[in-house]
């Protein structure tokens, strides 16, 4: 049975979304203590997950960051109290794939339940495990991925933010031996150390506070599969170096206990870092970055395979336009000369979201350039291109979009890339900061001064 989790201090309005969803047949789970969190996780088997925003983890965790990264196969909605276009497209940047308003009805519920469980289109055209590319870089990638499916080595994928090193640790474990395992991801950079830590390695009851139950880490659920650390890079030292005593035996002990548990998983990991000068600066360890550096493995930029954008984009083209229900099935000839010529800093995830919003605004079947630069910076200044089909929302949240990406661009040119300096340049939370780069596909590590030769 497909199952759901709610996850809503509200337990009215809760108990109420739960009798409507197993009235659909879907098995349900309801959370409203912020400690009960800790028992979610990658073999809890959630097809939805639909999250209140209010809700607030336990040390002010961010709820949305850590459900994404507990459960990332799960489809995400975001609970809200009213409709507010400017929120929901918030929360879709943050991962949130659907809303749901309340007070709810079945039909709302219903047609929530038609999108979010329908088979995920496009996947036809989804190329190679899910990547999608002809290019010489692409197949030559292809090809590595095959034959490092073939060991147990550690792998060590390097590239820039958005250019899909995620898939890459997907199809190495889905081509290994150990596919019918477990392949269980953990972002590093999204949680703070004590809770990283708590996931990776488990805890004991009352290792801290908040720890009213035991749990068992990720290289416990993924004994005998494959366990990913993305943003490995940006862990503490003090997690660098119990992470390389399991990578040396397989040993895990779990916080709060001096029980040795004996694990045996593939490790991948993946950063956009330069981690061999973060060695040379005493910032990583040099045993570690030995350690996970077996097998390196370079994501090409989508500079480096322009050939591969109109098959990327049409494929992005055709998953909106089926999700939002939107009669767009072509891209103008102007349009994708546009799309080829862009730098693309963020790469495919910067291109993704180009298309989306591109989809949601177009007001016939085909994609035009003023639907993908709706705010393109010219000579004269920045002229906002046509607004034709366009609602006031809709044109401030374009615009402002635009404007807030160049403003962090600028904000870490200021601060050379420094994430926490700019974060109190901006006044922002340094976590709140790093989550909006993401969105955008700003990478922090462009904009570092590079040591003299």
């Amino acid at each position: 049975m497909t199952s759901a989790l709610i996850v809503d201090i509200d337990r009215r309005s809760s108990e109420t979304l739960r009798s409507m969803l197993e009235s659909a047949s879907i098995s349900v789970r309801a959370v409203y203590d912020p400690a009960e969190l800790t028992d979610i996780n990658t073999d809890s088997g959630f097809a939805l997950v639909l999250v209140s925003p209010s809700f607030v983890g336990t040390s002010g965790m961010d709820v949305l960051d850590y459900l994404r990264s507990v459960v990332p196969d799960a489809r995400l909605a975001v609970i809200l109290d009213s409709k507010d276009d400017g929120e929901e497209e918030n929360y879709r940047r943050r991962g949130a794939e659907f809303a749901l308003i309340k007070p709810f009805s079945q039909k709302s519920v219903d047609d929530l339940l038609k999108m979010a469980l329908a088979p995920k289109v496009g996947d036809e055209d989804a190329g190679f495990m899910g990547m999608i590319g002809k290019s010489p870089v692409m197949t030559s990638l292809f090809d590595t991925i095959r034959s490092l499916a073939e060991t147990d080595a550690s792998v060590l994928i390097h590239g820039q933010t958005g250019v899909g090193k995620e898939l890459i640790a997907s199809a190495i474990h889905h081509l290994s031996r150990r596919k019918q395992k477990k392949l269980v991801t953990i972002n590093c950079g999204a949680l703070s150390e004590s809770l990283l830590e708590s996931e990776l390695f488990g805890h004991e009851r009352g290792a801290f506070t908040g720890a009213f139950r035991a749990k068992a880490g990720k290289f416990e659920y993924g004994n005998g599969g494959t366990v990913f650390l993305d943003e490995i890079g940006e862990i503490s030292h003090d997690v660098q170096i119990r992470l390389l005593k399991v990578i040396e035996s397989g040993e895990v002990e779990r916080l709060g206990s001096n029980h040795v548990i004996k694990t045996d998983t593939r490790m991948i990991f993946a950063t956009n870092r330069d981690l061999a000068e973060d060695v040379k600066n005493g910032r990583f360890r040099k045993d570690l970055y030995y350690r996970i550096n077996v097998i390196p493995v370079r994501a090409p930029s989508l500079t480096e395979r322009k050939e591969d954008i109109p098959a990327l984009a049409e494929h992005f083209m055709r998953t909106y336009a089926a999700r939002y229900e939107r009669e767009v099935t072509i891209i103008a000839p102007s349009a994708m000369e546009w799309l080829i010529k862009q730098k693309w800093e963020g790469n495919v995830r910067e291109l993704e979201n180009v298309i989306e919003r591109g989809v949601v605004v177009a007001a016939s079947n085909t994609l035009t350039l003023e639907n993908l630069d709706p705010a393109s910076e010219r000579a004269d200044g920045g002229e906002v291109g046509s607004i034709s089909g366009v609602t006031y929302k809709e044109m401030v949240g374009q615009v402002m979009s635009v404007y807030e990406k160049r403003y962090f661009i600028r904000l870490l040119e200021d601060c050379g890339g420094n994430v926490s300096k700019a974060a109190r340049k901006a006044e922002l939370d340094r976590k709140t900061l790093y989550g909006r780069l993401t969105d955008y596909g700003i990478d922090p590590s462009l904009f570092r001064k590079k040591p003299n030769a």
